[in-house]
């Protein structure tokens, strides 16, 4: 795959105008560390703890995270000069090499009977991680302000792009995403960048769902009334089953498409409730 994805599974607006907004994102686990940073959003992913071994060490060899590009040493925490043409393909070998090695020494040390929680953790480098992210109009704005691009002063390509052929009459279609990058003059990491334009873009594409003081901001709605359409008007079910669905990311890995019945998601649900102390954070999505 080697690609970044975003899909809106909640997007609701009140009668005060506050959106709130539900995505699962799928992008390369190296960044995570800098989405934790931005503590306004409530979170759910997959954990290195709780993923066997074996269903890792085969997710990152069906779909290995390579850098799509690799800028040359530099100063300061943004580049600007990449490798191309044939460096850029030494530098993409000796990744996948690196990569390859990983998994050598995973496969050893799972003979050896070392833990999941130390053998996954020299796989992370390589992986394509999945979270289910929820944030607010004004924690979606500092986030994009923060880590989009910066296409003389527009955050994505496509609005760029937009203008530039509106009012600048210059064709940037025929541009590949080298030339993209040479506009680019934002600071953040290259593939923090490339996920929060998806982000602004899909946000921006959009329509948010209008809800009544009494309704529910419910991620994957859609697909609850599809596999579950027995619960359609039942409110306590619905939200139990989005719970459910949300706690899964912990322990589900890219590509996995497991389907639970009603039954085990109200029951997942119950049991997080019922721990001492309770796991709660699957909860912070509904509201």
């Amino acid at each position: 795959m080697n690609e970044i994805k975003v899909e809106i599974v909640a997007d609701s607006i009140n009668q005060y105008g506050d959106r709130l907004t539900s995505l699962v994102l799928t992008y390369p686990r190296i960044i995570h560390a800098e989405m934790l940073t931005h503590r306004v959003f409530s979170r759910n992913a997959s954990s290195s703890r709780a993923v066997p071994v074996q269903k890792m060490i085969e997710a990152v060899k069906n779909n290995t995270f390579c850098p799509f590009e690799f800028q040359k040493a530099h100063k300061g925490m943004q580049g600007s000069e990449y490798f191309t043409d044939e460096d850029k393909e030494d530098c993409i070998k000796l990744w996948l090499e690196s990569a390859e090695l990983a998994l050598q020494q995973a496969e050893k040390m799972k003979e050896k009977g070392i833990t999941k929680q130390i053998i996954n953790r020299i796989l992370e480098p390589y992986q394509y991680y999945t979270v289910l992210i929820t944030g607010s109009k004004e924690g979606w704005d500092n986030f994009f302000e923060l880590r989009c691009g910066n296409y003389d002063g527009f955050k994505s390509r496509k609005e760029a792009s937009k203008e530039f052929l509106e009012k600048g009459n210059i064709n940037t279609s025929h541009w590949s995403d080298m030339d993209w990058r040479k506009l680019n003059k934002g600071q953040a990491e290259i593939h923090m960048m490339a996920l929060a334009e998806c982000i602004y873009d899909a946000m921006n594409k959009s329509n948010p769902t209008q809800i009544l003081p009494t309704m529910w901001h419910v991620p994957f709605r859609g697909k609850i009334n599809e596999l579950y359409p027995e619960v359609e008007n039942d409110s306590e079910n619905i939200v139990k089953i989005s719970v459910s669905m949300a706690a899964r990311a912990s322990y589900t890995v890219v590509g996995e498409s497991k389907v639970l019945t009603k039954e085990e998601h109200i029951s997942l649900h119950d049991r997080l409730i019922s721990q001492d102390p309770p796991h709660s954070s699957p909860m912070e999505h509904c509201c």
